[in-house]
């Protein structure tokens, strides 16, 4: 049993407790007079049980989002497993990634995904507006795709790399870059947050292709109208 939940049911009982000794003003009627500890302790554990319930609640509908981000990244890589059928799905992986941070540091934070073969060595990297494809699309607001091998050929010395256009950088030091080698093609899709009549980038949705090749398929397929509808799911749970 969670901690929280320990805890809302200690302060249940405790409440119960107190609110029953009150009633019959055990141990005397002085005990629960303006200002007495007795008094004061009821009122504590009424505020602490009445946290420990909020805690729960914030908890369980936390789990709900995630459980929902876990599914659209299933749904999406189901939708890549049919459209890209030469790529094999262990070598597919799928993330959603949502605006995070303080207004003047906002940055991606992974928040699901989808990798048949098991959690990937992280790069370390923090993706923020402008950075890699999924930087780059929350930056522009369209999707993005890219064929890395292509990028990877040009980029044969840290003189080369450095001198590719930001196209081709996207805002990747040559150190970071070295820090991305698996990757053969990426689509970045934006997510949208919809209020009144306006929108806002809320998040991104990832592909990344550990297979050579497959980046025409991969780009053929997120820019398949049908694919519009994976998107609304994980709009709706980003």
């Amino acid at each position: 049993m969670p901690f929280a939940d320990i805890a809302a049911f200690v302060f249940l009982l405790l409440s119960g407790a107190l609110a029953l000794a009150h009633s019959d003003e055990w141990p005397s009627g002085n005990a629960w007079s303006k200002g007495h500890l007795l008094l004061l302790t009821q009122l504590l554990v009424f505020v602490l049980l009445g946290l420990t319930q909020l805690a729960i609640l914030i908890a369980g509908r936390r789990a709900q989002r995630s459980e929902g981000r876990e599914k659209a990244c299933q749904l999406v890589a189901a939708y890549v497993d049919e459209h890209c059928p030469q790529v094999q799905l262990r070598n597919v992986g799928v993330h959603i990634w949502t605006v995070a941070g303080p207004p003047f540091a906002r940055y991606l934070r992974r928040s699901g995904n989808f990798l048949l073969a098991g959690e990937r060595e992280r790069s370390g990297i923090v993706w923020i507006k402008g950075k890699g494809v999924v930087g780059a699309t929350w930056e522009e607001g369209r999707p993005i795709t890219r064929d890395i091998d292509v990028i990877r050929e040009k980029a044969v010395s840290r003189e080369a790399y450095e001198g590719l256009g930001g196209e081709d950088t996207m805002g990747l030091s040559w150190e970071e870059f070295g820090r991305t080698p698996h990757y053969r093609a990426i689509s970045g899709i934006p997510l949208y947050r919809r209020a009144g009549v306006g929108s806002s980038v809320c998040g991104v949705v990832a592909i990344d292709l550990l297979e050579s090749g497959h980046f025409q398929e991969l780009q053929t397929a997120v820019e398949d109208p049908a694919f519009a509808y994976v998107v609304g799911v994980c709009e709706s749970n980003a």
